[in-house]
């Protein structure tokens, strides 16, 4: 059995990243996530990392849009699991940038953060909202037993 759950995260501090998603140290699969950049006035072009990170630090998968966000701009990026999501970030459609997330089980204690190449102090991460599922390690184990017994 899996649990499904919908989460926000209160916007981090001007110029810091998002970071520590989502709240459970359970293997779970990120069905969404959706945060809006909104970029200062100073010229620079910002490329957004969606980075997944295992407890070591090490990164193991990374969304990155195909076209940058420009300064004074604000951008909705929209990360959907299982191919969902158009585009793959090449295109902004009414400042909504969709990358697609991997159809995958993350491991337990696995954290999605950002990553902003050239961010500005006065950039802004908010309107963070994501949904998972968050597998049941006791549940799926009875349910492959039930599964083996019943095709003996």
């Amino acid at each position: 059995m899996h649990r499904y759950v919908r989460d926000t995260q209160a916007k981090p501090a001007a110029g810091l990243e998002v970071g520590g998603l989502p709240a459970t140290a359970e293997p779970f699969k990120l069905l969404t996530l959706r945060a809006t950049l909104v970029t200062s006035a100073t010229v620079a072009d910002r490329w957004p990392h969606f980075q997944f990170v295992t407890p070591s630090g090490d990164v193991f998968f990374e969304c990155v849009p195909s076209a940058a966000q420009a300064a004074s701009k604000t951008i909705t990026y929209q990360l959907t699991a299982d191919s969902g999501a158009p585009n793959e970030g090449s295109a902004v459609n009414d400042d909504v940038a969709g990358l697609s997330l991997p159809g995958f089980w993350m491991p337990d204690q696995t954290k999605v953060k950002t990553v902003t190449t050239a961010i500005d102090p006065a950039d802004q991460w908010e309107g963070i909202y994501l949904t998972y599922l968050v597998r049941d390690d006791q549940g799926f184990r009875r349910e492959v037993l039930e599964l083996l017994e019943q095709n003996g």
